[in-house]
Parts: C-alpha cells; sequence; structure tokens
C-alpha cells in the first residue's frame, strides 16, 4: 500500500498522507506531478490519494475508485423520516435506544440509518474486515459534512473497527447489543451504482455456523441477516425470512 497526495497543494497535504500511511501500514511517497498510471506502474501497489474534500482508494491493476460518500444512507434515512419504515429497521425491530452491532460495514449505509434511528441514547458498532475500507470510512464519517444536523451527529458517532467479525463477535460479553446484523456480500452479484469500487477492496469473509452461534450469544433480541433471495444461507442458520416481491434481496431474522 502506498499512500500520497492529489496533483492540487501536494505540501499541504502531506502530512494527512503521512498519518494516513502510518494507520495503513503503508509507505507515503511523495506525488510529483505523476499521473495514478504512472504510480500504479512504478509502486505495483494498491494504493490511496488524499485530497481537502475526499480520500481515493485504488486496487492495483484497476482503475476503479473507491471513495466514502453516505448518498444511500441519506436517502434511506430521508425515507425512513417520511415514512417510519425501512426494511432492516424492520427486521431488526429497532428503537431509540437500541444498541446495533453491524458486522459488516461496508460504506456504512446501514450503520447510519440504524444510528438515526437508535438516537443518541443508542449505540452503534460497525466492524469491517478490510483495513483501507474500515479506515477511509471511518475517516469519512467523521468529516462529511453535507445534510441535517441529524445525520452528521449520527455519521459522527458511529465506533468503526477494523478487524474480523468472527473474532471480535467471539471476544464480546453475552447479550451486550440489543441487535447483531450480517450483510455478507452476495453470493450473486447484485449490479449497484457506487459500489463496484468497494467490491474490489472488500473481503469475501462467508458466514460460518460459530459467527451465527456467537451472534445469537451477544444479541439480546435478534440476529438480521440481509441475503440475496436465493441465499442458501436463510435455510442454513435458521432465520425466519422477510420477502419482499420483486426485491433482489431479503432480510431474515432469529429471534432470542
Amino acid at each position: 500500500m502506498i499512500v500520497t497526495t492529489g496533483l492540487k497543494k501536494e505540501e499541504t497535504l502531506e502530512k494527512k498522507g503521512r498519518v494516513y500511511a502510518e494507520a495503513l501500514k503503508g509507505t507515503y511517497v511523495k506525488r510529483k506531478r505523476r499521473s495514478i498510471e504512472t504510480l500504479m506502474h512504478t509502486y505495483q501497489q494498491d494504493m490511496v490519494i488524499v485530497g481537502e474534500e475526499r480520500d481515493v482508494l485504488y486496487r492495483q491493476g484497476s482503475a476503479e475508485p473507491f471513495f466514502y460518500h453516505p448518498n444511500g444512507a441519506m436517502v434511506r434515512v430521508k425515507q425512513w423520516q417520511k415514512t417510519g419504515h425501512d426494511p432492516l429497521i424492520d427486521a431488526a425491530q429497532l428503537r431509540v435506544g437500541d444498541t446495533f452491532l453491524d458486522c459488516t460495514l461496508g460504506l456504512g449505509a446501514d450503520s447510519t440509518l440504524a444510528k438515526v434511528v437508535v438516537g443518541e441514547t443508542g449505540t452503534v458498532v460497525g466492524i469491517e474486515g478490510s483495513l483501507p475500507l474500515a479506515y477511509l470510512v471511518q475517516q469519512g464519517m467523521r468529516t462529511w459534512s453535507e445534510g441535517p444536523a441529524a445525520f452528521i451527529s449520527a455519521l459522527r458517532s458511529i465506533k468503526v473497527i477494523h478487524g474480523s467479525h468472527r473474532k471480535i463477535l467471539h471476544t464480546l460479553a453475552n447479550e451486550s447489543f440489543d441487535v447483531v446484523y450480517f450483510d455478507p456480500m452476495f453470493e450473486q452479484t447484485i449490479a449497484s451504482a457506487g459500489m463496484a469500487g468497494m467490491k474490489l477492496h472488500a473481503l469475501y469473509d462467508d458466514l460460518s455456523r460459530e459467527a451465527i452461534a456467537d451472534a445469537l450469544r451477544v444479541a439480546r433480541r435478534r440476529v438480521v441477516l440481509k441475503d440475496h433471495w436465493q441465499s442458501e444461507r436463510f435455510e442454513a442458520f435458521g432465520f425466519h425470512v422477510i420477502r419482499r416481491k420483486q426485491a433482489a434481496f431479503h432480510y431474515g431474522y432469529i429471534e432470542k
């Protein structure tokens, strides 16, 4: 992993770049006005480009960028505020003051909506297995400034943890979260605008029976799974499926 700066204000951004390089266990290199293609060819590594407004992650051998944006979360928050319903919130029966553990954070849209729902008295923790994704999403949540105050407050208060959800779940106390949630990368790819860059960096760490067993131990009320409508995981792990007509994915839950 190398970290460098955008073409503009390289000297101003160098300190930020060096901080990112240390956090990502990478190497900081000066941009020297080199193109992305030149840097990728020279170093043959994944690359993060830090900027004033956003940071971009590139996978070696791919021109597809990943950068944090909460657009999907904002749309879902507005819809939930308007209707009082969202498939995840309904499946989790989430309410004000709850504690919510998202074992597959990704871009954090689910966690962001969950934090808006549980409010200031609730807690949301997101686990992400990919260090670059975890760090860039965490930094994005800390610095994003567009949207209503409640939305920004929700972003700022989500706790992001990098690590294996299986290992972290195993360390948690019994009934330490009201809801434990999984959204693994689908067994069958679903086309989604803005997701292509993330999929290049995501860790495809399939769910195990041990992880589900630990989730049931850690959850006070429900374990929730979002997956492709044809997924075999719902039946294999004993989830009650909430079927949605014409939806590419369903939610399932196990009640404690």
